[in-house]
């Protein structure tokens, strides 16, 4: 039986533990999941629209304001 641990640890990094897990989240949290995924969409939404709000006030800034030129 001690032999068989370092196998059992072994097997921890396999696709089918990875699938393991997979199966498992949606069986006990799966209800929540279309929950989960909305708030994570949203999320990224919430952050490509601050990238694009930051590089258009950093736009701004290299502008020269029309009250500063000289006719």
């Amino acid at each position: 039986m001690i032999h068989s641990m370092p196998l059992l640890f072994g097997m921890m990094t396999s696709p089918l533990t990875v699938l393991l897990l997979i199966v498992l989240v949606v069986l006990f949290f799966g209800g929540r999941l279309p929950e989960v995924a909305r708030s994570f969409g949203r999320s990224i939404n919430e952050f490509k629209k601050g990238l694009k709000e930051s590089a258009d006030e950093e736009e701004q800034k290299k502008l020269p304001k029309s009250e500063d030129r000289v006719p």
